[in-house]
């Protein structure tokens, strides 16, 4: 149990889909924690999840955006009015599976130099199977989920896991140390953002932590998601993060191939998918980091003045590898084919 009962805001960021919401929501009063309150955060949707919410949960607190921000700037302008100590951020298609899912992570979060804490998610769609348990960073791809398709045989179920990353979909943190370390940037506005969070987490010194205990389902697609767009932010994304987050000499040193490999990446599936689509979203994903240099810089600025610990130490036994391999490569490819 947790040594004591810290305020928990667990944070449902929304935008349209009355049903995920219904479903996220409902599953949550299983929740055995004792002092959380749930807040839904909504982008300005325009059906009628958010009041059917109301009248279904009205223990649920709102907080309602004219516009949607997207994931990043959405969670940063509510955790502003938001106090609590910590912050659940949660995704509105996820499900809970165990009711102690909470008590487990807030026990985990209180150990020495926890930074971030995440859960395991499972496939929706194929419950006995692994969505992640984390993440590890490719120097010159982004992120991986771990364990992905992978049949859960309690494989991962030692608190000894040392994912480079935890999903946004279900992430635990201090509310005062999401403020002190920028929060998710907002020049993101969705994906790659909790990989650049706990990167600059680790800069500071502090250890993500995969809580084995909370168990989630996830309805996130079962591989990657048809969207060329999802594509782009993705990797527009993951440069932005390399810019900010590497010291100048690791700068130096993996920015040009991590370019490179882009452009490769891109014409690889251009080839074997015959959709050239793929090579101009590489190529539109850099172009966007290059107009947007002087924005990066100031955020470099920043992040690089809250780091504590060098490279070295946040990259040990925590990533793996520049690349994936090829074969790993076409099997995500496949979903666009």
């Amino acid at each position: 149990m947790p040594t004591h009962n810290p305020q928990v805001a667990v944070m449902v960021l929304h935008h349209n889909g009355q049903k995920i919401l219904y479903d996220c929501v409902s599953s949550l009063k299983k929740t055995t924690y004792t002092n959380y309150d749930v807040y839904v955060i909504d982008n300005a949707s325009t059906d009628k999840s958010v009041n059917s919410v109301q009248q279904s949960f009205p223990w649920v607190k709102l907080i309602q955006f004219d516009k949607n921000y997207g994931f990043c700037q959405g969670y940063n302008k509510a955790s502003e009015k938001i106090d609590a100590e910590y912050l659940l951020f949660l995704n509105n298609d996820v499900t809970i599976l165990n009711s102690n899912w909470l008590d487990r992570m807030v026990e985990v979060a209180q150990g020495r130099n926890v930074g971030a804490v995440g859960s395991k998610l499972l496939l929706y769609s194929d419950p006995k199977k692994i969505e992640n348990v984390g993440g590890i960073l490719y120097k010159w791809q982004g992120g991986t989920r771990v364990g992905f398709g992978e049949k859960d045989d309690k494989q991962y179920d030692e608190l000894t896991l040392d994912p480079f990353y935890v999903s946004g979909a279900s992430l635990l943190i201090k509310r005062d140390l999401f403020i002190k370390a920028g929060g998710f940037d907002d020049e993101m506005f969705a994906y790659s953002e909790d990989l650049d969070l706990c990167w600059r987490l680790r800069l500071m010194g502090l250890e993500i932590k995969f809580c084995p205990d909370a168990i989630l389902f996830h309805k996130a697609s079962a591989s990657w998601k048809k969207s060329m767009k999802a594509l782009y932010l993705s990797h527009r994304n993951f440069v932005r993060a390399s810019l900010k987050n590497y010291s100048r000499m690791n700068l130096l040193k993996n920015i040009p191939p991590l370019l490179l490999t882009s452009l490769l990446f891109g014409l690889f599936a251009t080839l074997f998918s015959r959709n050239v689509t793929f090579l101009l979203t590489m190529i539109k994903s850099i172009g966007h980091n290059l107009l947007n240099f002087s924005s990066t810089l100031e955020s470099r600025k920043f992040v690089q003045s809250n780091r504590r610990v060098r490279d070295q130490t946040v990259f040990r036994g925590s990533q793996n590898g520049n690349i994936e391999s090829v074969s790993a490569i076409k099997e995500k490819l496949a979903v666009f084919a």
